[in-house]
């Protein structure tokens, strides 16, 4: 005689089966739509998978927030990187500066030396930096980097005053106080008119007055900068 026997087949949980959270222990059950395959992999109940989600989130932020401080110091100068407010000299202008809000029109600050224009600039910098803008400086020793870069390859050169005239923020951070070239005032003349036939803000430090820096300049580029720097920047004296 002989026997049929049947060996049960032991089946997967369907997508709508009941299980338990391993996060909080509860029971959940999970949509029709959902293939097996997927739901074999989902061990956490919607309100976990949401707070782990959030919390992934969170970790993402505060990791791109860390990268983005350690860019930073690679951006600006040591010595401004940790420039306290209450110790400029000119606090009242500070907060003329940091009253400036993203727009088309940017910032001229003059005056004499040392009464806290670059660190006013860079601390306005820095809090748009923090607040997800492109920023790109050139400060007085920008000459040299550029004759560098000229004498390596003149796209590089193309590259770097591209970036610089399409950064969100762009500052020049005593540029003219050295002698420009001819070929480095062309350039500067370039960003100078290319931000500001787009809207896009400068932030200018200078000793100079309006009079002084155009005996400086070129007189086929000079006048045409100061009145591009006066119409759409707005002045702040350090005097």
């Amino acid at each position: 005689m002989s026997f049929n026997t049947t060996v049960p087949q032991l089946c997967e949980p369907s997508a709508t089966s009941g299980r338990v959270c391993r996060e909080c222990g509860a029971m959940f059950t999970l949509p029709d739509f959902i293939p097996a395959s997927i739901a074999a992999l989902v061990h956490a109940c919607p309100t976990c998978s949401e707070k782990q989600a959030a919390a992934d989130s969170r970790r993402t932020v505060l990791e791109s927030k860390r990268m983005r401080a350690e860019r930073w110091k690679t951006i600006c100068p040591p010595d401004f990187i940790g420039t306290d407010p209450a110790k400029l000299p000119c606090f009242r202008q500070y907060q003329a500066v940091m009253a400036w809000q993203h727009g088309p029109r940017g910032l001229i600050l003059h005056g004499a030396t040392g009464r806290g224009k670059s660190r006013c600039a860079w601390s306005l910098i820095r809090r748009e930096y923090e607040a997800g803008k492109t920023v790109a400086a050139l400060d007085s020793s920008a000459g040299i980097t550029y004759a560098a870069k000229y004498g390596e390859s003149a796209a590089d050169v193309q590259r770097w005053i591209v970036r610089l005239c399409r950064v969100d923020v762009a500052l020049l951070d005593d540029v003219f106080k050295a002698k420009l070239t001819d070929s480095f005032e062309a350039a500067i003349f370039t960003i100078v008119n290319e931000r500001t036939e787009n809207r896009l803000p400068l932030v200018v430090t200078c000793n100079d007055t309006g009079d002084s820096l155009k005996e400086r300049l070129s007189p086929d580029r000079g006048a045409a900068m100061l009145r591009r720097l006066r119409e759409f920047c707005n002045a702040i004296s350090f005097a």
